[in-house]
């Protein structure tokens, strides 16, 4: 999206939270009741405010430069593959959700500080890894965290950090008609996902409620290929093998004979 505005030049690293937090900050979040643009996307929202709770983010200054640095998204071997293990298929809630979280903040309070920003990247050489000194380098030039000689002032930027927090915590906040709605939704799927999880790590893979412990049966059904009511693969009422309802002969019947009579004749005859 930012190279395809001409923000940014295609063949600029661009770091990790730049391109998760400008998308999700343009996204409508799944199980939306309703499309919304350029609103708080509730998800990471609430992710960022129940991270917060749980003490599972730093102070706001180191948090600010865990989130320029790609911290959170080089925790976890996102799309790579790490000694034999299968690669995370996206990256941590936590990385997406102070990703949108200072992306959000910086489109609505610091915009200008924003697209300098986007003007500095720029200014890097093309197709090269950067470190992180380098990356709050680049940051602190956009939003004017620099003395007179260019060098960063950290003190600054934990300035712009305070700010940023102050604001997530009494600023941006979710329509008060919606969020019990959002809310919900949020906790709905919360418990989907743990109990998806818990199941994924039961013995035999995911639970089936009520069926068995053997074969693919139905809820309430034994293993094998049960049907209600019959026993092998007889119809609902039957007895084995393939017979009618209600047993395995034609009713008044005895073994292949016809029906009352002998022989061939006809009735009667």
């Amino acid at each position: 999206m930012l190279v395809a505005s001409g923000l940014l030049p295609q063949n600029v690293a661009m770091p990790q939270w730049i391109q998760s937090g400008i998308g999700s900050f343009f996204q409508t979040p799944h199980s939306s009741p309703w499309k919304s643009y350029g609103a708080p996307h509730w998800q990471y929202l609430l992710a960022f405010k129940e991270l917060k709770e749980k003490k599972q983010l730093d102070e706001p200054h180191k948090l600010l430069r865990a989130v320029l640095t790609d911290k959170f998204f080089h925790d976890k071997a996102w799309g790579k593959k790490v000694d034999g293990k299968k690669p995370q298929k996206e990256p941590s809630l936590k990385a997406r959700a102070t990703a949108w979280a200072l992306t959000y903040y910086l489109a609505q309070k610091r915009l200008d500080g924003l697209l300098a920003y986007y003007k500095e990247l720029s200014r890097l050489p093309r197709d090269l890894p950067f470190d992180d000194d380098a990356m709050l380098d680049c940051f602190a030039r956009a939003f004017g965290c620099v003395d007179a000689d260019n060098k960063r002032k950290d003190f600054e930027l934990d300035k712009l950090a305070n700010s940023w927090i102050n604001a997530m915590n009494n600023e941006i906040q979710l329509d008060n008609e919606a969020q019990p709605i959002y809310e919900a939704i949020y906790k709905l799927q919360n418990e989907l996902a743990e109990e998806l999880a818990n199941s994924r790590r039961r013995p035999g893979g995911i639970f089936n409620p009520g069926g068995g412990s053997g074969g693919s049966g139905p809820p309430g059904g034994g293993g094998g290929s049960f049907l209600p009511g019959g026993g092998g693969s007889g119809p609902p009422g039957g007895g084995g093998g393939s017979g009618p309802p209600g047993g395995g002969r034609p009713p008044g019947a005895g073994g292949s004979s016809p029906p009352p009579g002998t022989g061939s004749a006809p009735p009667g005859g």
